[in-house]
């Protein structure tokens, strides 16, 4: 496998004259089209990074730097769906931070969704980014379902991940959240008065089952996870730490803050 600047290299035609994109630009999110993408992250002088399996596109990244401050954008990353789980999104990230630190950027900055637990192994685990909360978008085009936000930041000079104080305990026994499958219940409700530390739990998740769950009705998978975020959010609690559980389980650990 190798990673190419497609936009530095001129190659920017294995990108564009591709036949079919969708195997690794499906699940992206990104609000422009394959072709346009690229073109954005040129106009605004940053860059594609594309992995490579001989001649084929197995994943990607883009990254845009700031004109005025030392930060840069994470301008999206996603890997073919045959090639995942083989340490190439990682690669990619590297790549990116590696190409945006050579020209005097000190942070990545992006969003995602907390809901997604491949994506926060990558990112909190593989390059300790921080989580804030940042509210709700929406799941669907009449509003009414909250899509969980999180902005993310990864610092270059600190990407280290370091393990929660409650690493050890039974975080799912602690967890503000229960799950029958990919259902959750809230099992008790968030306060000023409550622990520093707080739990939520989750099953392995990523967008294509998330979105399976919401075409088959499961609109409490956003919403009352929303509203957790929320009330932790509202009650000073902040992202600390995300722990594998076992069980294809996951756990965000809150400490609260200070006030």
């Amino acid at each position: 496998m190798k990673i190419v600047p497609l936009i530095a290299d001129g190659k920017e035609n294995l990108w564009n004259d591709c036949s079919d994109h969708s195997a690794f630009f499906g699940e992206v999110g990104a609000p422009l089209p394959p072709v346009e993408h690229l073109e954005h992250i040129r106009q605004r002088g940053g860059e594609k990074l594309a992995a490579f399996d001989r001649d084929q596109i197995v994943g990607w990244t883009g990254v845009i730097p700031s004109p005025d401050s030392d930060d840069a954008e994470l301008a999206g990353i996603e890997v073919h769906r045959d090639y995942r789980r083989q340490g190439i999104a990682t690669t990619l990230l590297s790549s990116a931070i590696t190409w945006a630190s050579t020209r005097g950027s000190r942070r990545l900055n992006f969003q995602t969704s907390p809901l997604f637990t491949a994506n926060t192994m990558l990112y909190m685990r593989g390059f300790n980014a921080s989580y804030s909360w940042n509210g709700n978008n929406w799941a669907d085009p009449e509003r009414t379902v909250p899509w969980p936000t999180v902005d993310c930041s990864i610092e270059f000079a600190d990407t280290a991940y370091r393990s929660s104080i409650m690493q050890g305990s039974d975080l799912r026994s602690q967890s503000v959240l229960t799950w029958t499958r990919f259902e959750p219940e809230i099992r008790r409700h968030i306060g000023l008065s409550g622990p520093t530390f707080e739990v939520m739990h989750f099953p392995e998740l990523d967008l294509p089952r998330v979105f399976t769950e919401l075409r088959e009705g499961n609109t409490g998978l956003c919403s009352t996870t929303a509203r957790v975020f929320a009330d932790l959010a509202a009650n000073h609690y902040q992202f600390r730490a995300f722990e594998s559980v076992g069980n294809g389980f996951y756990a965000y650990v809150f400490q609260r803050a200070e006030t």
